[in-house]
C-alpha cells in the first residue's frame, strides 16, 4: 500500500490490515494435475508495509498471484446501503459514482512454483538374500538374470518446504528430470576409486572391468534401463520425467541394482565398496528461494557407510583330469565339486576384503592359484549346479542327476557326486563332463567353454599287467600275472 508524492513512492501510513494473497492455479483444465485448487494465504500490513513478504506454495505448477483487501473498506461495504461496489475493484474517476470495495494488487504476477526438496527413501538389500550381509558374488546383470546384486528400492518424492508431497510433480502436469547419484567409494587392488581390471595373468593382457546397473520404475519391466559399461559405480542416473506417473502424486518407485560385470574367462580380485549416501536433485526445476535465484531442489539419504565385498566365484571339480580307473575292479570314481572364491593378491588385501572370513584356504585343491573354498555358500540362494553333460555317453552319475539335480553345496562343497562308467569297451575309454552352474558361478579360462567348467575321467577295461604286447620277433606275448607265490618275499 503506497502513495505518490513528488514522483516518490511512500508506504501509506495508517494502512494496518490483513489481506488475502491468492495464488490462482492456471491449468485448471489439465486433469493430470492432481491439485488444481487456488491457494489463499494471509498478508499482514503495518503502516503500509507488508510484514509477511515470503510467499510459500504447497504445490508445483503455474499460478497467477493476486492481492485482495476487503478489510480496509469494510466500514463502507458493511453498511445497509454500501458506500462501495461489492466484489468490484474499480476506481471511480469522479465523485458521482462509487468505487469498488475490493483493493487489489496493481498488476497480477505470473508465477511458476517448483519443488523445494526431494525425499529419498530407499531400503538396501543383498539379492537374493541378506544371509551373508557383507558379500555378494560378482555377476552380470541383464533383463532376464538380475537377482544377484546389491539393491536399493524405494521412492523419490518431490516435496514442498514443509515436507509435503507436491502432487502435481507428474509427467502430465509439471514434472522435470531428476538426477540420482550414489555416493560410494571403491577399494580394489588398483587402489581407491580407480578403474577396475582383471587380475594379473602372465599369459594374457588385463582387461577393463565395469559395473552393471539395472533400474526399473514403478514395478513395470518395460521401463528397465541397463548399463553394463559404468567405469565408476557413482555415475549419476538420470530419471526421466515420464517416470513420475500421473497417479503417483509426485513420486516414482525405483528398483535400482548394481553388480560388477563378471568376466567369465578372466579372474577379478575382490572389490570392496563403501556406500555413503544417495543424492537426488533437479537442475531443470531451479527456482528463486533461500536468497538465491538459482536454488536447486535436492534430497539426501544417508546409507550409514555400509560395506559390501564383491567376490569372483566359480564351480570347479577337485581334478581336471582324474586318474585312470580299472573298470573290472570298480567302475566308479568320486568327483567332488566345490564353490571357490578368488583372491590371488597379497594376504592382507584378502583379509581386508574379508575373504578369509568366508572361506578356508586349505579346502580348495586350487589354493596355489588363489582359490578359497566358499564355506558360507548357501545352496538355497547362492547357486547350484543345474546340469552335468558327458561328451561321450559312457558314464552316469550317482546320485542320479535326473532325480538329484540341482546339485547342492554344503559349506561350499558337494562331496557326494560320483561318476560311474556304464561301459569300457576298448582298452582305454575317456569322457569329458561339462558342468553347468548358476550363471554367476560360471568361469573357465578358455573362451570356447562359455564359462562352463569341465572334468575328464578315463577307464581301462583290465589292469595294465594283463595287457598283451609285441615281442622282438613280432609275435604276441602274454604277460598275465601268475597267482602262485614265488616265496622270494612272503609273510
Amino acid at each position: 500500500a503506497q502513495y505518490h508524492l513528488l514522483n516518490q513512492v511512500y508506504p501509506t501510513p495508517g494502512y494496518n490490515t490483513t489481506i488475502d494473497r491468492i495464488a490462482i492455479f492456471r491449468d485448471k483444465s489439465n486433469l493430470n494435475c492432481t491439485d488444481r485448487d487456488d491457494q489463499i494465504t494471509q498478508e499482514v500490513w503495518l503502516e503500509g508495509v507488508n510484514t509477511t513478504p515470503l510467499l510459500e506454495l504447497n504445490n508445483v505448477g503455474r499460478y497467477t498471484l493476486r492481492l485482495l483487501d476487503q478489510e480496509w473498506t469494510a466500514i463502507d461495504s458493511n453498511k445497509t446501503v454500501p458506500d462501495c461496489l461489492i466484489d468490484d475493484n474499480s476506481t471511480s474517476l469522479n465523485g458521482n459514482t462509487l468505487s469498488g470495495c475490493d483493493i487489489v494488487s496493481k498488476a497480477d504476477l505470473q508465477l511458476h512454483a517448483y519443488p523445494y526438496q526431494f525425499n529419498v527413501d530407499f531400503t538396501q538389500n543383498n539379492l537374493p538374500s541378506n544371509s551373508h550381509k557383507d558379500f555378494i558374488y560378482m555377476s552380470q546383470l541383464n533383463s532376464t538374470y538380475n537377482d544377484i546384486a546389491i539393491q536399493f528400492k524405494g521412492l523419490i518424492t518431490a516435496e514442498s518446504a514443509d515436507a509435503l508431497p507436491t502432487t502435481n510433480f507428474t509427467d502430465g502436469c509439471d514434472a522435470y528430470p531428476v538426477s540420482l547419484s550414489l555416493d560410494a567409494d571403491t577399494y580394489s587392488e588398483e587402489g581407491i576409486n580407480k578403474p577396475l581390471q582383471t587380475s594379473f595373468d602372465p599369459t594374457r593382457s588385463q582387461t577393463p572391468v565395469y559395473f552393471d546397473r539395472l533400474v526399473e520404475f514403478n514395478e513395470d519391466n518395460t521401463t528397465r534401463e541397463l548399463n553394463q559399461t559404468l567405469e565408476m559405480i557413482a555415475t549419476p542416473l538420470l530419471i526421466k520425467k515420464q517416470h513420475f506417473l500421473n497417479d503417483h502424486n509426485g513420486s516414482t518407485l525405483m528398483d535400482l541394482r548394481y553388480n560388477i560385470h563378471k568376466n567369465i574367462t578372466q579372474t577379478i580380485n575382490p572389490v570392496q565398496i563403501t556406500f555413503h549416501n544417495l543424492y537426488a536433485d533437479s537442475s531443470d526445476a531451479y527456482s528463486e528461494a533461500n536468497q538465491t535465484t538459482q536454488f536447486i531442489p535436492q534430497g539426501r539419504q544417508a546409507l550409514g557407510d555400509l560395506i559390501r565385498n564383491f567376490y569372483f566365484s566359480q564351480v570347479a571339480p577337485d581334478e581336471i583330469n582324474y586318474p585312470t580307473i580299472v573298470y573290472s575292479a570298480s567302475p566308479i570314481i568320486r568327483t567332488p565339486l566345490n564353490v571357490d572364491i578368488f583372491c590371488d593378491t597379497n594376504s592382507s588385501f584378502c583379509a581386508e576384503t574379508n575373504v578369509t572370513g568366508h572361506t578356508t584356504f586349505q579346502g580348495s585343491p586350487r589354493q596355489q592359484q588363489g582359490w578359497y573354498l566358499s564355506i558360507d555358500h548357501n545352496s538355497s540362494i547362492d547357486g547350484v549346479v543345474t546340469h552335468l553333460e558327458p561328451k561321450t555317453p559312457i558314464v552316469t552319475f550317482v546320485p542320479n542327476p535326473s532325480t538329484a539335480l540341482p546339485l547342492p553345496f554344503t559349506t561350499g562343497r558337494n562331496g557326494m557326486l560320483v561318476t560311474k562308467f556304464i561301459s569300457c569297451n576298448s582298452a582305454t575309454n575317456r569322457s569329458t563332463i561339462t558342468i553347468t552352474p548358476s550363471p554367476h558361478l560360471l568361469y573357465h579360462p578358455n573362451p570356447l567353454r562359455n564359462g562352463e567348467p569341465i572334468y575328464t575321467v578315463t577307464c581301462v577295461k583290465t589292469p595294465p599287467s594283463q595287457w598283451t604286447g609285441i615281442g622282438e620277433t613280432g609275435n604276441i606275448i602274454e604277460t598275465n600275472e601268475t597267482q602262485t607265490p614265488s616265496h622270494k618275499m612272503d609273510w
